[in-house]
């Protein structure tokens, strides 16, 4: 594909609405784009996401975006577009097919609009073909791919997220009310999803808790969203050393804080993963399902520093979250195992 002219790109807009890790995933490509085109770098998110990416350096500006209001009010749309519009582009990059954006982008008049060849593509004018779905490389590659279409590529693939005094100040008095000593161990523990094909059995998680404190008298504590208190405080009811809970008692920005302070993470496959990972937090990941576009190989934790635990249980075709085989890819991923990798992330570090 062609390369745009570098001196007319003044302002980009760039669209991903979807999770965090998807998000997370993408810095690398914000940053070819940021670095090749020298221009204003405005990101279409999440609005629940705003505060982690404010400590993203390669991000001039975030416009949340809130999917309640979008189905909902006629007039909340508008609002976007006109916003949209006002701030006159030069690019928009979508960096997940998306039909509602191909057409916004398109009716805010910005003038160059690169995307993948899916979902009413006709309304860009710089596509690439999507193949994510086989899964061959990472998604961080990915998502370079995209932007090196136009021009745009880095040497510097890192993921950062920038950490300030205040958040740091907060997980100090967190851990100080715990009587968490500087020099102590701590394990982070991620056992929730929305989704049971990633949900590693919870007494699994508390068995690998207790394991970890008699063998290496690390403190440990249970990370989620407000809605998983209750199968953490579940969870926390099968281990005789009971782990901190700290679901719901953190904002993104402070559990950046709170898993940077961390000696390792472990975690079904999910958001703080791809958290832990920039703040250079070890981390031990367990996968399930048998597709190659969810693969670890695609959504694996960015870095040196991590392990990703998977098991092919020979299910073909996989259906995902309609398993009729009661999840045994994950399953067949012991406790014995996890803490195998665990303690080789440990003494590493």
């Amino acid at each position: 594909m062609k390369a745009l002219n570098r001196e007319k790109i003044k302002k980009i807009l760039v669209v991903r609405t979807d999770r965090m890790g998807d998000v997370l995933l993408n810095v690398p490509a914000i940053r070819a784009l940021k670095a090749s085109f020298k221009a204003t770098i405005v990101m279409l998110a999440d609005a629940g996401l705003k505060d982690l990416l404010q400590g993203i350096e390669e991000i001039d500006a975030i416009l949340p975006f809130e999917e309640g209001k979008w189905h909902k009010s006629i007039s909340w749309r508008l609002s976007l577009l006109r916003q949209i519009r006002q701030e006159r582009f030069s690019l928009a990059v979508m960096l997940n097919p998306s039909r509602r954006f191909h057409i916004l982008s398109y009716m805010a008049r910005i003038p160059l609009r690169l995307g993948y060849d899916r979902k009413w593509s006709f309304l860009l004018t710089h596509k690439i073909k999507d193949n994510k779905y086989e899964g061959k490389k990472h998604e961080v590659e990915y998502n370079l791919d995209l932007v090196r279409s136009i021009g745009a590529d880095t040497d510097d693939k890192k993921i950062n997220i920038n950490i300030d005094k205040e958040d740091a100040r907060f997980v100090q008095g967190l851990l100080e009310k715990n009587a968490i000593g500087d020099k102590d161990p701590l394990v982070a523990i991620q056992p929730n999803s929305s989704n049971p094909a990633k949900c590693w059995p919870r007494e699994n998680f508390a068995q690998v808790a207790d394991e970890l404190y008699q063998r290496f008298s690390t403190q440990v504590a249970i990370i989620g969203a407000g809605e998983d208190r209750g199968s953490a405080i579940k969870l926390i009811s099968l281990t005789k050393h009971q782990p901190i809970n700290l679901c719901g008692n953190l904002t993104l920005r402070q559990l950046a804080a709170f898993l940077r302070r961390c000696t390792l993470l472990i975690s079904n496959d999910s958001g703080p993963v791809h958290i832990a990972a920039a703040v250079n937090t070890a981390t031990c990941v367990i996968f399930g399902r048998n597709i190659p576009g969810v693969s670890p190989r695609r959504w694996g934790p960015w870095g040196n520093s991590n392990i990703a635990l998977h098991k092919d249980p020979g299910c073909n075709p996989c259906l995902d979250r309609n398993c009729p085989y009661g999840f045994k890819c994950l399953k067949s991923i012991t406790p014995r195992e996890v803490l195998e990798a665990a303690e080789k992330q440990l003494e590493s570090r």
